[in-house]
C-alpha cells in the first residue's frame, strides 16, 4: 500500500535525497516517481542527482589534484636538502 506523503515533507525529503541519491533509490525507498521529483527540482531549484555528482567529482579531482601538486613539491625540496646536505658531507 502506498503511503501518502504531505507535500511539505515531499519538499523535504527530496531536499534532502535529490541531490546525493539516484532517482531509483529514491524511487525504491519513497515511492516518490520521477516525474515527481523533476517537479520538485525544477519548481524550489533542488540540485539533481547527476548534476550534483559530476560537481562533487570534479571538485574531488581538483582537489586531488592540488594535493598530489604540493606533495610533489614538498618531496623535492626535502629531497634536495637530503641530498645538498650529502654532498657537503662527502665534499669534506
Amino acid at each position: 500500500m502506498k503511503r501518502k506523503i504531505n507535500p511539505h515533507t515531499k519538499y523535504e525529503l527530496l531536499s534532502i535525497l535529490a541531490p546525493y541519491v539516484k532517482p531509483q533509490q529514491i524511487k525504491q525507498e519513497f515511492d516518490i516517481p520521477y516525474s515527481t521529483l523533476n517537479h520538485y527540482c525544477k519548481e524550489y531549484q533542488i540540485p539533481k542527482w547527476q548534476k550534483s555528482y559530476s560537481e562533487r567529482k570534479q571538485e574531488h579531482k581538483k582537489s586531488f589534484k592540488e594535493t598530489e601538486d604540493y606533495n610533489v613539491e614538498v618531496r623535492l625540496r626535502m629531497a634536495r636538502e637530503l641530498y645538498e646536505r650529502d654532498g657537503n658531507i662527502t665534499d669534506q
